[in-house]
């Protein structure tokens, strides 16, 4: 079937799965297929015409060959084709060598830096599939960064590039060392200030999450991943790192009330406590006995047992909770500040 219009792709690929338009200024439309999410685009070619993600005018093209079509891709492993007639591999800038070689390339330098969020696509690419940059796309990225047209994208666009490097890298860190090669901390402030050596131990953390724990249970991993990034800021800069990760305010909450507990355990930020993520925490500092820990966490004396003993709810409620909760955590405080100062 041969697509001439994206209205005539739209209604194709709704016939097969769950599709998005995220991409229609593009013509790039999303299809989720058996957990399996696949981007199809109309021919196109596209001049810059402004800053930014979405400053280009796009021309779609009915017949254009395949190497102009792929001439506008990023990276030479993303510019590989297959033609399903002659059922034969298409791929005029040699992306299978620089899979092989576990190079990431760029294919056109002159258009590459055209697209800031390119910068963050290297990065996650590079963690995900454990390739290196080549030394061109070094210089390639660092030019967009002191270009400042980083500052010209939409957030949404970057969160959803740096959600893909925690959660679908095995090895974040590597991802983290390239944003410190191409000098992107510009960007993540707070971090900037870190010692080397504290900034290598904070991204080596990150590691320690395993992909199959992210897979299964996403929102808890990115919460303590996000958790241990901030792990030595202050709350401040906690925050202000945060918002430039995501704008997720249940997660952003999540990890700064767990970071508060830890800090200074009372019985109302225990209450508000996400005890999964808490787990993770733990676990990825290596805490002993932190199943344990995490149930101590938990309150044994609430306001209805206050009640069950006669009491009746007053303003000293709250106070008499805190005195006990202060009692219960006592015994635990210094593992938990073990876990602060590791």
């Amino acid at each position: 079937y041969n697509a001439k219009s994206y209205e005539q792709l739209l209604s194709l690929l709704q016939e097969f799965g769950k599709i998005t338009q995220v991409g229609k200024s593009f013509g790039v439309i999303k299809l989720f297929l058996n957990g399996l999410q696949i981007d199809f685009s109309l021919p196109r070619t596209e001049n810059k015409t402004a800053q930014g993600h979405k400053g280009f005018e796009v021309n779609f093209q009915e017949r254009i060959d395949f190497t102009t079509a792929a001439q506008r891709r990023d990276f030479t492993i993303n510019a590989i084709g297959y033609d399903v007639t002659k059922q034969k591999l298409l791929d005029p800038f040699c992306g299978l060598q620089d899979l092989h070689d576990k190079i990431l390339r760029a294919v056109n330098p002159i258009t590459f830096i055209e697209d800031p969020l390119r910068v963050f696509r290297a990065v996650q690419f590079c963690a995900r599939f454990e390739l290196t940059p080549d030394g061109e796309l070094v210089k390639l990225c660092q030019k967009i960064v002191t270009g400042g047209e980083i500052d010209t994208l939409a957030h949404e666009r970057i969160f959803d590039e740096m959600q893909k490097l925690l959660l679908k890298a095995e090895h974040p860190s590597v991802g983290f060392l390239i944003i410190q090669q191409i000098g992107l901390l510009h960007y993540f402030t707070p971090l900037r200030q870190l010692q080397s050596d504290l900034y290598n131990k904070l991204i080596k953390r990150l590691d320690q999450l395993p992909l199959t724990t992210k897979q299964n249970d996403p929102d808890t991993a990115l919460t303590t991943l996000l958790a241990i990034v901030t792990h030595p800021l202050k709350p401040v800069e906690q925050k202000e790192l945060l918002h430039l990760f995501t704008n997720n305010q249940k997660i952003i909450n999540s990890v700064l009330t767990l970071h508060a507990f830890i800090h200074n355990p009372t019985f109302s930020l225990a209450m508000k406590l996400d005890r999964k993520v808490l787990q993770l925490y733990f676990e990825v500092f290596h805490l002993k006995n932190s199943s344990y820990i995490v149930n101590q966490t938990i309150p044994k004396v609430m306001g209805k047992d206050l009640i069950a003993q006669g009491l009746h709810p007053s303003k000293e409620f709250s106070q008499i909770l805190e005195q006990h909760y202060t009692e219960q955590i006592k015994p635990i405080l210094k593992h938990l500040a073990s876990c602060v100062h590791a």
